[in-house]
């Protein structure tokens, strides 16, 4: 986003003027991370998010931690989401049916 976006002062243009807490939330919205919590990363730099892109562009590490609670926030409904658009698809196509999903789960349709 910061490419796109141009320098951070344009003369006589526009710039969105990004914080890093949004383009770390932007670039850490996806993944799933193994573990059962997620704490946000308050200590990232300016060069820590730098080997975070290097990282996610080259696939080196998928999972990378957000460093605001709002960025943990977004990951974990980015999942949910993801895992209902899944189960709404596999119904779609008949792999599964309504009935097979716990009801726990139905609750929330």
């Amino acid at each position: 986003m910061d490419k796109l976006e141009g320098p951070y002062k344009v003369p006589g243009g526009k710039s969105l003027n990004l914080t890093l807490q949004v383009l770390d939330g932007i670039l850490c919205h996806d993944g799933e991370d193994p573990k059962l919590s997620l704490r946000p990363d308050r200590t990232k730099t300016w060069n820590d998010f730098d080997k975070d892109i290097e990282n996610k562009m080259g696939k080196n590490e998928l999972f990378i931690r957000p460093m605001t609670l709002e960025g943990c926030l977004v990951r974990v409904v980015d999942v949910i989401a993801y895992l209902g658009r899944d189960i709404e698809d596999a119904i779609a196509v008949g792999l599964i049916n309504k009935e097979s999903i716990p009801e726990l789960f139905r609750r929330f349709q």
